[in-house]
Protein backbone atom coordinates (compact mmCIF):
# COMPACT_ATOMS: atom_id res chain seq x y z
CA UNK A 1 0.00 0.00 0.00
CA UNK A 2 3.00 2.29 0.69
CA UNK A 3 4.23 2.06 -2.85
CA UNK A 4 0.90 2.61 -4.67
CA UNK A 5 1.05 6.11 -2.76
CA UNK A 6 4.33 7.11 -3.28
CA UNK A 7 3.62 6.64 -6.68
CA UNK A 8 0.42 8.22 -6.19
CA UNK A 9 2.49 11.32 -4.67
CA UNK A 10 4.55 11.43 -7.37
CA UNK A 11 2.43 10.97 -9.74
CA UNK A 12 0.72 14.58 -8.53
CA UNK A 13 3.68 16.29 -8.30
CA UNK A 14 4.71 15.52 -11.71
CA UNK A 15 0.92 16.75 -13.11
CA UNK A 16 1.42 19.74 -10.98
CA UNK A 17 4.54 20.58 -12.70
CA UNK A 18 3.86 19.84 -15.76
CA UNK A 19 0.39 21.87 -15.71
CA UNK A 20 2.70 25.04 -13.84
CA UNK A 21 5.59 24.71 -15.89
CA UNK A 22 4.76 25.81 -19.16
CA UNK A 23 2.41 29.51 -17.59
CA UNK A 24 5.66 30.05 -16.05
CA UNK A 25 8.55 29.38 -18.67
CA UNK A 26 6.56 30.40 -21.81
CA UNK A 27 4.01 33.25 -22.96
CA UNK A 28 2.07 32.69 -25.59
CA UNK A 29 2.37 35.30 -28.34
CA UNK A 30 -1.17 35.41 -30.71
CA UNK A 31 -1.17 35.44 -34.06
CA UNK A 32 -2.07 39.25 -34.23
CA UNK A 33 0.65 40.34 -31.79
CA UNK A 34 4.28 40.83 -31.79
CA UNK A 35 6.46 39.80 -29.18
CA UNK A 36 9.37 42.01 -27.52
CA UNK A 37 11.91 40.49 -25.25
CA UNK A 38 13.76 42.23 -22.78
CA UNK A 39 16.59 41.38 -21.09
CA UNK A 40 17.77 42.63 -17.33
CA UNK A 41 21.01 42.51 -18.83
CA UNK A 42 21.87 42.89 -22.03
CA UNK A 43 17.97 44.81 -23.27
CA UNK A 44 15.91 44.29 -25.63
CA UNK A 45 16.33 41.87 -28.29
CA UNK A 46 16.92 43.05 -31.64
CA UNK A 47 14.75 40.83 -33.25
CA UNK A 48 10.70 40.63 -32.91
CA UNK A 49 9.18 37.12 -31.80
CA UNK A 50 6.53 35.65 -34.38
CA UNK A 51 3.25 33.83 -32.93
CA UNK A 52 3.70 31.17 -30.72
CA UNK A 53 5.54 30.59 -27.83
CA UNK A 54 8.20 32.60 -26.08
CA UNK A 55 10.80 31.39 -23.74
CA UNK A 56 10.29 33.92 -20.62
CA UNK A 57 13.21 33.08 -17.74
CA UNK A 58 11.00 34.93 -14.47
CA UNK A 59 13.42 37.39 -13.18
CA UNK A 60 15.71 38.05 -16.58
CA UNK A 61 13.58 38.16 -19.63
CA UNK A 62 10.15 39.74 -19.99
CA UNK A 63 8.24 39.65 -23.27
CA UNK A 64 5.79 42.50 -24.47
CA UNK A 65 2.99 41.45 -26.64
CA UNK A 66 2.23 44.14 -29.03
CA UNK A 67 -0.40 44.72 -31.48
CA UNK A 68 0.70 44.20 -34.94
CA UNK A 69 -1.80 46.78 -36.27
CA UNK A 70 0.12 49.69 -34.49
CA UNK A 71 2.91 51.56 -36.52
CA UNK A 72 6.30 51.89 -35.06
CA UNK A 73 8.91 54.65 -35.61
CA UNK A 74 12.48 53.78 -35.53
CA UNK A 75 14.66 57.31 -34.36
CA UNK A 76 17.85 56.11 -35.33
CA UNK A 77 20.26 58.10 -37.24
CA UNK A 78 20.20 55.21 -40.26
CA UNK A 79 18.57 56.32 -43.56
Amino acid sequence: MKKIAKIARWYCILLLVGWIGPKIFFTTIAPDEIGVRQSNFSGVHEEDLGPGWALRIPGIHRVYRLPRRYEYLDYTGDD
